[in-house]
């Protein structure tokens, strides 16, 4: 069924909050940005996420719901398993991940659930095993044509990855438990549109096992366990079709716990926020782009730990050079927490290019390089880290895709932590319906 406008930008809306990289709630970051997208369905479209009729999935009906299940088998191999420069070790592992999509195909209002589990095992280090799941609900009110409100309730077990600046050698990837929830509202006028977030997330971590003089102990990780409270303002003007102009406001509070035992022995309870300023544009779905600029400042209790303050960006451009080709930057800073001693947060500036080609109707392929600097306020320590990954997909059919990835990681650590280089092989094999 065809969507009016604004219930087809939501639905857009609410597909950027699904599955990204990290947390749930980082996942529902761009929701609010989201929204502002020009109602035209060809913005944004690229090389990799263009309809394929003869090959895209076409889901289940079950009434007026459509259910997408995804299965997806990774055989990996990766030379450095632990992200570390002086205690290598390499392995083979499997990673199998299971996906559950469910959407309504309603003329008004909507609902979506995603549900995935993540399992992923070593071939000779078992202690390197997880399982992760991740599961949330979306519900969207659409009051009038121009307006709605929504509603997103999730929870999931993730595991912090070796190559975190605060993993600290841990036996085993610690267990992080998370549930949030977020309320929206969106309206918008002739060429004035606003939208407003709340969101509530918080974190609890496992007890980490740690290696001392040969002997395992354990160590109560509850000092990191914190609840996040953030607002999210965005007004976007129309100055001509396409063309919008934007101001975005973030507020947020940042409350731990349970400290006993962090180091340094001080609180790292911090409020701050975010204004940044600029323009998002169109051109006939070839080349598009999100520029905004402003400010950031992040406030600690405690007066030992500096505060964070630098300029901030956000950048989305995208580039159709043919209709085979695309090219993709994307680039952020946000404040990092962090558990290193005298160390406040530290300033995560990352930015990605990307390039999508379309050898055949049924063959994909992708290159990507990423560039992460890490800044820890307080210290002079310095990460930055380089990683580039070529790829290749192969579209057998509505139900099977093959595909083949290598990505290369670089580190070069500060603060007396050692540099690494990583190489990981993997080889997938994804079922849909």
């Amino acid at each position: 069924m065809q969507q009016p406008p604004h219930r087809r930008a939501a639905r857009r809306g609410v597909a950027l909050a699904g599955l990204a990289a990290g947390t749930l709630a980082m996942a529902l970051s761009g929701l609010a940005m989201a929204q502002f997208a020009p109602d035209d369905d060809a913005r944004g479209v690229n090389v990799r996420n263009r309809p394929r009729p003869e090959t895209d999935p076409q889901g289940v009906r079950a009434g007026s719901f459509i259910v997408h299940p995804t299965l997806r088998l990774d055989s990996s191999f990766d030379d450095n398993i632990l992200a570390n420069g002086t205690r290598r070790e390499s392995d083979f592992f499997q990673r199998t991940t299971g996906t559950l999509d469910v959407r309504s195909d309603w003329g008004r209002h909507g609902l979506r659930g995603i549900a995935v589990v993540d399992d992923r095992r070593y071939l000779e280090n078992p202690d390197e095993n997880y399982l992760d799941w991740r599961a949330q609900g979306t519900g969207r009110y659409d009051i009038t044509r121009s307006s709605h409100a929504d509603l997103t309730v999730g929870a999931a077990r993730v595991h912090q990855e070796r190559d975190d600046p605060d993993d600290f050698g841990n036996v085993s990837p610690i267990g992080i438990d998370e549930r949030f929830i977020r309320a929206g509202y969106f309206v918008r006028g002739n060429r004035l549109g606003f939208r407003l977030d709340a969101t509530f997330n918080t974190l609890r971590h496992d007890d980490a096992e740690v290696v001392s003089n040969g002997v395992v102990t354990t160590q109560s990780q509850a000092f990191r366990n914190r609840d996040l409270y953030e607002l999210t303002a965005v007004a976007a003007y129309e100055v001509a079709p396409l063309r919008r102009v934007l101001v975005v406001a973030r507020a947020n509070k940042r409350d731990y716990v349970d400290e006993t035992g962090a180091p340094g022995t001080f609180t790292r309870d911090s409020k701050g926020g975010q204004l940044l300023a600029g323009v998002d544009a169109d051109y006939n779905g070839i080349f598009s782009y999100r520029l905004l600029a402003g400010y950031l400042y992040q406030e600690y209790e405690a007066t030992n730990l500096p505060n964070a303050s630098a300029p901030t960006g956000e950048a989305l451009l995208l580039w159709n050079v043919t209709t085979l080709t695309t090219v993709g930057f994307r680039a952020e800073r946000r404040v990092q927490e962090t558990i290193r001693t005298n160390a406040s947060s530290y300033l995560r500036t990352i930015g990605t290019l990307s390039v999508d080609h379309e050898y055949a109707r049924n063959i994909l392929l992708n290159a990507s390089a990423t560039y992460r600097l890490d800044e820890f306020e307080g210290t002079s320590r310095e990460d930055k880290t380089g990683i580039f990954a070529v790829g290749a997909s192969y579209l057998l059919n509505r139900n099977v895709r093959l595909g083949a990835i290598y990505t290369f990681t670089t580190a070069d650590r500060g603060g007396g932590q050692p540099d690494y280089e990583r190489n990981v092989f993997l080889l997938r094999l994804q079922g849909a319906l």
